[in-house]
């Protein structure tokens, strides 16, 4: 029970005044007699003022010791909130840096202890911050649900903006809910509205902050950098492990200066080596040197190169008009594909059958009289089919159509190439006569097809990139007639299916794709790298509760109007009852 005006229980000062009233009466009974003069005169003589006399208990004195209580009670606003199960909404801030030691034990100590704090009844939701939020545990779960999330919660996100979650936070809260935010450090904007529970504290620490691994004529190379950032003088020793499954293939001293400056190594790999671990340990050799582990550790699969099928379907004598073999034999990542179906790329002369995930690129003059245009021309320079084509000095021969689509290149109101979208995969149209012009002997005409390669690229099979960071997506693309699994670095299944297949990689390590068989198809490691979470000297620890009340009506004042409507009812019922009785001769005050 809350009490929104405790002024109104001065009213219960009417209580003892009605006791008062029926203790000290002066009225005297009515009697009907015959005469007067059968009394004496003594008889009918009394003392002046009120007497005290037998409290008479009759329905009257409870009525109106009732109608003090409802009066007071209903000057006093009272409500029913108070009596409602407690709802509280934790915002957890998930990045990495919460799971250092002593923020991690800290923080779980502060989950304890708000899980104690709930009753049976009780109810909390539980949002872990992120580029989108996620509700962990709720919304309004029980205490069960929130030790079950303690034990198990593992921060490994880079840094992120906590904004999205603590208006998430605020709308689960809405109602009169408890609004908390546990993270290590100050929030980056003062929020008022909310409980700050801040568990960090200042650490030395060192990461890997970059590895990387080139291929070399001689064989591959490994570069590392390394950086420290701590209080004090001297360097932090350190031991940097590499290796390969079970195979250790270099192991060297590391002194890292406390300054924040980078140390950077190069190792040589075997040529038969695979998936490397890189590994920060101490000096002694002993994983867990400092504060922070999830930056200690760094993941690289082996480079392997993806192919683009092409489907050459132009005749020789039009192949030999643009070049096409010239052109050809100076890239590189593709491969000659037979079968239309199974290429990522489409050379045509017409349009025709276009699937899902193929680019078609049809050459030939439209419809109408022939000519040429010479350069400048309008063009396109954002689209990734025309990256770093000037098309200076070209005469550029063209039928005397008109090309539908989006315009990637103008003379005019004459449109040359334009970027067309059937049902299933994107064609480009060149309007080009290659018996006529320069632009198969210009120097941005190989420049034109390795563009076009690497847009094919974007859906050949394989993996989309070659390394990513916690939080990213990793992204397979497959064969649309092939079945996939995707699994993460501890085995598990992420996903199954034909096709392209994404998933989050919510962890450091290697993630797997496997064909129908169960063979592996090619692996790519996701690692953690943020240098601002593995700064951990702004860290810091303390307790701060709300000093304002949400805006949104997240723990808003009790409203005490539902309740006071029934008692200003049973006020009035009460009076008008004592009344009736007073009125048939019942005795009052």
């Amino acid at each position: 029970m809350t009490i929104t005006a405790p002024l109104g229980l001065l009213a219960l000062a009417a209580l003892p005044a009605v006791v008062a009233l029926h203790l000290f009466r002066d009225r005297l009974p009515e009697r009907r007699v015959a005469g007067l003069f059968l009394f004496p005169v003594t008889a009918v003589d009394s003392r002046s003022g009120r007497r005290r006399v037998p409290l008479v208990c009759s329905p009257s004195f409870w009525l109106e010791c009732a109608l003090a209580l409802l009066l007071a009670a209903w000057l006093s606003g009272p409500s029913l909130d108070a009596l409602r199960p407690r709802h509280l909404v934790l915002v957890l801030d998930d990045t990495a840096s919460m799971g250092a030691r002593g923020t991690s034990s800290r923080a779980r100590q502060v989950l304890r202890e708000f899980g104690d704090g709930l009753a049976a009844v009780d109810r909390v939701t539980v949002i872990r911050t992120g580029p989108v939020p996620t509700v962990a545990v709720g919304p309004r779960g029980d205490a069960g649900q929130l030790a079950a999330f303690r034990e198990g919660w593992q921060p490994r996100q880079p840094g992120h903006a906590a904004t999205s979650a603590l208006d998430l936070g605020r709308q689960l809260a809405a109602g009169g809910g408890e609004l908390w935010f546990v993270t290590d450090g100050e929030p980056a904007a003062p929020q008022h509205d909310l409980g700050v529970r801040a568990c960090g504290a200042p650490a030395a620490n060192a990461a890997l902050t970059n590895v990387r691994r080139e291929p070399r004529a001689d064989g591959a190379r490994l570069r590392v950098t390394v950086t420290a950032r701590g209080d004090g003088e001297g360097a932090v020793a350190r031991t940097l492990r590499v290796g390969d499954g079970d195979r250790e293939l270099a192991r060297a001293p590391v002194a890292l200066p406390r300054d924040g400056a980078a140390v950077e190594l190069e190792v040589r790999l075997p040529v038969d080596a695979g998936r490397l671990r890189v590994e920060l340990l101490g000096a002694a050799g002993a994983a867990g040197a400092d504060e922070l582990a999830i930056d200690d550790v760094a993941f690289v699969a082996p480079i392997t190169a993806s192919e683009v099928a092409v489907c050459d379907q132009l005749s020789p004598a039009q192949r030999r008009a643009l070049r096409l073999d010239e052109v050809f034999a100076a890239l590189t990542g593709w491969r000659a594909e037979a079968a239309p179906a199974l290429a990522q790329l489409l050379v045509r002369d017409a349009p025709g059958e276009v699937l899902d995930g193929q680019l078609e690129v049809v050459i030939a003059p439209t419809a109408g009289r022939r000519g040429g245009y010479a350069s400048p021309f309008v063009v396109d320079r954002a689209h990734p089919a025309l990256a770093g084509a000037a098309l200076d000095g070209v005469t550029w021969a063209a039928g005397g159509g008109d090309l539908a689509g989006q315009v990637l290149v103008a003379s005019g109101d004459k449109v040359l190439l334009a970027e067309q979208f059937p049902p299933t995969g994107r064609r480009l149209w060149f309007d080009l006569d290659a018996a006529a012009g320069n632009l198969t002997r210009a120097p941005d005409w190989p420049i034109l097809w390795a563009n076009t390669l690497e847009l094919a690229g974007r859906d050949a099979p394989g993996w989309q990139g070659r390394r990513v960071r916690v939080g990213d997506e990793v992204a397979w693309r497959g064969p649309r007639d092939g079945v996939v699994t995707l699994r993460g670095p501890d085995g598990d299944e992420l996903l199954r299916g034909p096709g392209a297949l994404a998933a989050i990689a919510d962890r450091p390590g290697f993630y797997t794709a496997y064909d129908a068989a169960g063979g592996p198809l090619g692996a790519i490691a996701a690692d953690f790298v943020d240098a601002a979470e593995s700064d951990l000297r702004q860290r810091c620890t303390f307790d701060r509760a709300p000093s304002a009340t949400p805006s949104d009506g997240g723990g808003a004042a009790s409203d005490p109007r539902p309740l006071r409507r029934w008692l200003a009812l049973l006020l009035l019922l009460t009076a008008l009852a004592d009344w009736w009785y007073l009125s048939r001769g019942g005795r009052g005050a």
